[in-house]
């Protein structure tokens, strides 16, 4: 007669042994897919990421890679390889072969796949610390992730709603419009991460609707308090490009005596909620940004540090790495190493609709017209149909306007 005891304990055994083997494989899947990360006691290191290899996508975020010290300064943006074989880092035979693949499928990429996740969030990672603080964001999302953002010292509360992106030896923040409650915890990161540009890409006011708190004093020789910082309106140098304002501004630190020198740059003509009707101007503002050498973070904000300074960064994501997207069939709709998702892995929520998906690619095609649109290389044939491309975006970036859910059926080219 079997002795149910020793069966039953036989079971529970096999039971505890299966369930160790299943922890052990899920251990080890966890370590080969996108790193998770867990609320942070603190931000992480500044230790700077490897650039990424020319025939892979740019590594994952890597909370090791998020400047936490602001003792030790982050690299300065490298800059692309050009030759007389490159067009800005795209070579000849891969810009030709990727521009053939992009005007036999933008739409459709862009559109059904923005289509297929437009809510897409590293599920990953946590939120903890951009939950506790609601009257400190200005809209309930976008939410920060706790790994990534910037992490404030010397304050009553070390929450700002504002996101580390860091890529290629670049690291850049992107962080909500100041609300009137924020402006001097804004000012804290300024100083504290010694910043020297800071790019905003809205209007204090918009349609009758706030996109940003006045942070900072228009008029040359103006100065504004914040509690214990102090902010005066030096210059306004003269427009770097057209509809930019250049503002060069004072900012006297908390303990009364540091002073530091801050560039503000103001973009005008890119309204809420859509894009620009080319990218002419957002290529010269790229170029001349580029030029503008710091060893320390530039900070990006619109409103919400989602949309219009999202897809600003993310066409400089593609820029300084070209060759690790169009290689790794970035306008396969099967593919995740999509430029969108890499941002917000870092920023959640970032370029949220399809219409600026669509000036995302609009942009980096300009970009590669200007490097090579007046050549008569046989291999730039292509450039011959960049008009008509542009028309289509044109016509369709209208019907986004109109309506955000609007069919787009695909042209037929």
């Amino acid at each position: 007669m079997l002795d149910i005891p020793i069966i039953i304990g036989f079971m529970l055994g096999l039971c505890q042994l299966i369930h160790e083997c299943a922890i052990k494989r899920n251990k080890k899947n966890v370590q080969t897919a996108r790193s998770i990360a867990q609320p942070p006691s603190s931000s992480p290191k500044i230790t700077p990421p490897p650039p990424p290899p020319q025939t892979s996508v740019p590594a994952k975020p890597d909370p090791s890679a998020m400047p936490q010290d602001n003792e030790e300064s982050p690299p300065s943006p490298i800059k692309l390889d050009r030759d007389e074989n490159s067009c800005g880092g795209f070579s000849y035979e891969g810009i030709c072969d990727w521009f053939e693949r992009v005007m036999k499928c933008w739409f459709e990429r862009e559109i059904v796949c923005f289509k297929n996740e437009p809510d897409y969030v590293s599920k990953k990672k946590w939120f903890l610390i951009s939950d506790k603080n609601p009257t400190l964001n200005r809209y309930e999302k976008p939410k920060c992730y706790d790994y990534s953002r910037v992490v404030l010292k010397n304050r009553k509360n070390d929450y700002i709603n504002a996101s580390w992106m860091v890529y290629s030896n670049a690291m850049n923040i992107l962080t909500q419009g100041p609300l009137s409650n924020t402006i001097p915890d804004f000012w804290a990161m300024i100083c504290q991460e010694k910043v020297e540009y800071i790019v905003m890409l809205c209007s204090f006011i918009e349609k009758s609707v706030e996109q940003c708190a006045q942070y900072y004093p228009l008029e040359e020789g103006g100065v504004e308090k914040y509690e214990e910082f102090e902010v005066r309106c030096v210059k306004n140098e003269k427009d770097p490009v057209k509809g930019v304002t250049w503002t060069v501004l004072e900012v006297t630190d908390s303990d009364g005596k540091t002073k530091r020198t801050v560039n503000h740059i103001h973009v005008s003509w890119w309204p809420d909620k859509t894009a620009p009707e080319d990218a002419k101007l957002t290529i010269e503002l790229y170029r001349w940004l580029s030029k503008q050498s710091s060893k320390f973070p530039k900070v990006y904000h619109c409103d919400s540090g989602v949309g219009r300074s999202a897809c600003f960064l993310a066409v400089d994501l593609f820029l300084r790495t070209p060759q690790s997207w169009y290689s790794n069939n970035y306008y396969d709709s099967n593919t995740n190493e999509r430029i969108d998702l890499f941002v917000r892995d870092f920023r959640n929520g970032a370029i949220d609709s399809r219409l600026l998906q669509l000036f995302l690619l609009l942009c980096i095609l300009e970009f590669c017209y200007q490097e090579k649109g007046g050549s008569k290389e046989e291999s730039f044939e292509w450039l011959s149909s960049y008009d008509g491309f542009v028309k289509d975006y044109q016509k369709y970036r209208q019907k986004l306007i109109e309506d955000p859910n609007v069919k787009i059926e695909v042209p037929k080219k």
